[in-house]
């Protein structure tokens, strides 16, 4: 809309610099409107400027939630690599795993998982990560 307004407000000043000489009464007409063209110019600069604020803003409170998502994943993450490492561990289908042979080894093994998972949270609020 400025764009389409400057020309058309620079094509009412140019023609009432012309028309001043040749008939005065179109020339006020035309400089009325051209200073109607004027004040809508800057009210239309002065939404497009506060748009911007406005989308400022709205891109900064998107970012906060973005970067609050991200923290709570890496947290997530980091909690559930250990377990993970673990149940890998003792789902290897080879010889000589640890509790194969033992009753309640499927219970050791989780149990070994929840101690694994609970030291990494224990690390992540020692070192003040979250």
């Amino acid at each position: 809309m400025h764009r389409q307004l400057v020309q058309l407000r620079n094509l009412f000043h140019r023609l009432d610099a012309r028309l001043t000489a040749h008939n005065a009464v179109i020339a006020t007409n035309i400089r009325v409107l051209a200073q109607k063209l004027d004040a809508l110019d800057s009210e239309i600069g002065s939404l497009g400027e506060r748009s911007r604020l406005l989308l400022d803003e709205i891109d900064t409170k998107m970012t906060a939630i973005t970067n609050r998502r991200l923290h709570t994943l890496s947290v997530l993450t980091a909690v559930l690599l250990p377990p993970t490492l673990v149940t890998g561990f003792f789902g290897m289908n080879t010889k000589d795993l640890p509790f194969q042979n033992t009753d309640d080894g499927t219970w050791m093994a989780a149990s070994v998982a929840l101690g694994a998972a609970l030291a990494c949270y224990w690390a992540l609020r020692r070192l003040r990560a979250f």
